[in-house]
C-alpha cells in the first residue's frame, strides 16, 4: 500500500557535489526541499503551466549557469512535456533562454538537463520556470502542487491568457544551476515526528536529516531548536561528530520542560554554525532550517471504536483482491466500523448502492482510484492527506499495522453511542445519539460536528454498503453541549421499502465542522459508534445449531460475512434469522 498522494514521498537530494569539489549544483525556485506535495486535476487538453522566479531569489547565482530543472508531475503518462525557462512566457516573439524536451516521466520529481544552458547575469528582472503537457483524461493527475504559498507560485494559461492561481499552493519546480560551493554548508531536510498529538509532559521523539553540502566536511554542527519562533522555547543541539556526507538525526525530547500551552504549534531546527565557530554559508540559506507542526494536549479519552471508510467500486479489478485480506481483518477486531462508499465517482453502474452525498465525499476526500480507504480520516504524521490508496494486494496486518499506528499518533476527545427504536409498521427508525468531550475537545473541534450514516449487508453481494447520509454530508455543528460538557441528538428516519432493517447498522461520528475540506486536519474523527438494528428488532432466535452449511450468507452482529463452519461461538443473522452456534 502507498498514499494516495505522494504527500509521504521521501524528496532525494539534490546536491551531485563530491566531497573537495568546488562547484555543485544547486536548486533554487518557490518549491521547497522536502515540502509536501498535493496533487491537482485541470481536465483534458493541453496546457501552460509555470512559477515566477524573482529577482532576489537570482542575483546571489550572478555568472552562474543554468544546467537544467526540477519538476514534480503527478502522473507518468503525460505526454508532450516540454519543460523551458523564459523571460516572459507570454510572448510568441521573445525566445525561451533554455528548453527541453522529456522522453520519460516518473509520477514524482523528474530532472531534465538542457542542451543550452544559461548564465545569469544577476540583472535578470525576473524569469519564468514552466513547462508544457498533455492529459488524456479528466481525472488524470497533472500538476503536483507544494503547500508553500509565493507570489505567482502557480501560474496557468487558460483561454489563451495566463492567470495566477498561486492560492492553490506553489509549482513544484526547480532551477538547477552550476554554481561555487562554499567550504562549509549544512542542509537539513525531512524532519518527521513520532505523532502528531502529544501530552503536555509526554515525550517527542523526532527524526531529520542532516548534509554537509559545502567542500569540506563539517567537524559538527549547532542546531537551534525552537517553537512558534520564539528562540527562548528551545535550545541548542550540538552534533559533536564530523558530518561529511548525510546523516539522520534521532532526538527525544521531554515536552514538560517547554512549558507549552494546548494547541497547535510550529517546531523548527535550523543549522547555526559549525561547531568549531566556522559560518555556514549564506548562499543557500533556504535549506538550512526545517520545521514541522504538532498538538500539545493535557486530557484526552480512550478511543472505543475506528471509523474505517472504503471508497469503493463494483467494476474495480482490484475490489475482490482487497475484500477478501480485508474482511479477514475485519472478522479480527471489534473496534473497527467499515462504511463502503459507492457512487458515479468511480464509474459503477449499480446505482442502488449509491447514497446521496457520496460523490461530494470523495471529491473531499480526494479519491483518485478504486478501492482507496482511510482510518478516522487521519493522516500520518505530517502527511496532507488521509486517504490511501490500493494498489497491490494488501495483507490483514497492513490494515492492522496502519491503524494502530495512527492510534497511537492520534488520541480520541469524545466518546459517543448510539441508542435507537425501531417500528416495523411505519419502517420508522428513531436514533438518539449521545456523546461527551474531554476539557481539550473544544482547543481542537471548537464545537464539533456530528454525521450519521446508515448501512446495510448484503446488498447485491457486497456488505457494509452507505445506504444514507442521515446529517449533512460533513455533518452538522452540535450545539447543545450542557456544562457538563455532554449531549444529545434525536433523528427520525423512514427506512426505504428496498432495505433489510435486520442486515443494517447505524453509524455515528464527531468531527471538526467544515463544508468540505481535503486537509486531514478538518476532517479527522475523534469519536465512532455503530449499533446493528438487529438489536432492536424483534429476537427471532431460533434452536440452537451447531453445525449449519449456510444456504444464504450469514453475518456476525457486526454486520461480517462469515463462514458458519468457520465462525465462532455466537449469534449469527442469516435470512433475517439469528443463529446461536455453541
Amino acid at each position: 500500500m502507498r498514499h494516495a498522494l505522494i504527500s509521504l514521498l521521501s524528496l532525494l537530494m539534490a546536491s551531485t557535489a563530491m566531497r573537495g569539489q568546488t562547484r555543485a549544483l544547486v536548486n533554487i525556485g518557490v518549491a521547497k526541499e522536502g515540502d509536501n506535495l498535493t496533487s491537482l486535476r485541470i481536465g483534458t487538453g493541453s496546457f501552460q503551466t509555470c512559477a515566477l522566479l524573482q529577482p532576489d531569489m537570482l542575483t546571489a547565482y550572478a555568472g552562474c549557469k543554468v544546467v537544467g530543472a526540477r519538476f514534480a508531475v503527478g502522473s507518468n503518462e503525460l505526454t508532450g512535456l516540454r519543460v523551458w525557462l523564459s523571460e516572459d512566457p507570454s510572448s510568441d516573439v521573445v525566445p525561451d533562454l533554455c528548453t527541453a524536451s522529456a522522453t520519460s516521466l516518473t509520477e514524482g520529481w523528474n530532472y531534465i538537463e538542457f542542451p543550452q544552458g544559461y548564465t545569469l547575469t544577476g540583472q535578470e528582472a525576473e524569469l519564468y520556470l514552466g513547462y508544457d503537457f498533455t492529459t488524456s483524461s479528466e481525472d488524470q493527475p497533472s500538476l503536483l502542487l507544494t503547500s508553500t504559498k509565493s507570489t505567482y507560485g502557480f501560474l496557468l494559461v487558460e483561454d489563451g491568457r495566463w492567470y495566477d492561481y498561486s492560492s492553490y499552493g506553489t509549482l513544484a519546480v526547480q532551477l538547477v544551476v552550476e554554481a561555487s560551493l562554499p567550504d562549509y554548508d549544512a542542509s537539513l531536510s525531512n524532519l518527521f515526528t513520532d505523532a502528531r498529538y502529544y501530552k503536555a509532559d509526554g515525550t517527542l521523539r523526532l527524526v531529520a536529516d542532516l548534509a554537509s553540502t559545502g567542500a569540506k566536511a563539517l567537524p559538527g554542527v549547532d542546531i537551534k531548536l525552537s517553537f512558534d519562533g520564539q528562540d527562548e522555547l528551545g535550545g541548542t543541539i550540538k552534533i559533536e561528530e564530523e558530518v561529511s556526507g548525510s546523516m539522520q538525526l534521532p532526538l527525544e525530547l521531554q515536552l514538560s520542560q517547554f512549558n507549552l500551552p494546548t494547541g497547535k504549534h510550529t517546531l523548527t531546527l535550523k543549522a547555526l554554525s559549525a561547531s568549531d565557530g566556522s559560518t555556514l554559508s549564506d548562499l543557500t540559506a533556504g535549506d538550512d532550517s526545517v520545521s514541522t507542526t504538532l498538538y500539545i494536549y493535557k486530557e484526552a479519552k480512550e478511543r472505543k471504536a475506528s471509523l474505517m471508510e472504503v471508497f469503493a467500486s463494483t467494476d474495480s479489478y482490484y475490489d475482490s483482491r482487497f475484500t477478501a485480506p480485508l474482511e479477514e481483518f475485519l472478522a479480527d477486531r471489534d473496534d473497527v466500523i467499515p462504511v463502503f462508499i459507492y457512487g458515479s465517482f468511480s464509474g459503477d453502474d449499480i446505482t442502488t448502492l449509491s447514497a446521496q452525498g457520496t460523490d461530494d465525499l470523495a471529491a473531499t476526500a480526494g479519491v483518485a482510484s478504486a478501492p482507496s480507504f482511510g482510518f478516522n480520516r487521519t493522516a500520518a504524521p505530517q502527511a496532507d492527506y488521509f486517504l490511501y490508496e490500493h494498489t497491490d494486494e494488501p495483507r490483514p496486518e497492513d490494515f492492522a499495522e496502519l491503524l494502530d499506528y495512527l492510534n497511537a499518533s492520534t488520541p480520541a476527545f469524545a466518546d459517543i453511542s448510539i441508542d435507537a427504536q425501531y417500528v416495523p409498521e411505519t419502517r420508522l427508525l428513531k436514533l438518539n445519539v449521545k456523546g461527551d468531550r474531554s476539557a481539550d475537545f473544544r482547543t481542537f473541534f471548537s464545537y464539533g460536528a456530528l454525521t450519521v450514516y446508515l448501512t446495510e449487508d448484503g446488498v447485491e453481494g457486497h456488505n457494509h454498503v452507505l445506504r444514507k447520509i442521515v446529517t449533512p454530508t460533513f455533518g452538522s455543528m452540535i450545539t447543545n453541549w450542557n456544562a457538563q460538557g455532554s449531549f444529545s441528538k434525536d433523528f427520525r428516519i423512514v427506512l426505504d421499502e428496498a432495505w433489510e432493517p435486520r442486515n443494517m447498522h447505524a453509524v455515528a461520528f464527531i468531527t471538526k465542522l467544515t463544508a468540505s475540506s481535503t486537509k486531514h486536519e478538518n476532517m479527522e474523527v475523534t469519536a465512532a459508534a455503530s449499533l446493528p438494528l438487529f438489536d432492536i428488532l424483534p429476537d427471532g432466535i431460533i434452536s440452537p445449531i451447531e453445525e449449519k452449511e449456510a444456504d444464504s450468507p450469514t453475518f456476525d452482529l457486526s454486520g461480517r460475512n462469515v463462514r458458519w463452519q468457520e465462525a465462532r461461538p455466537g449469534i449469527y443473522v442469516q435470512a433475517g434469522r439469528k443463529l446461536i452456534k455453541k
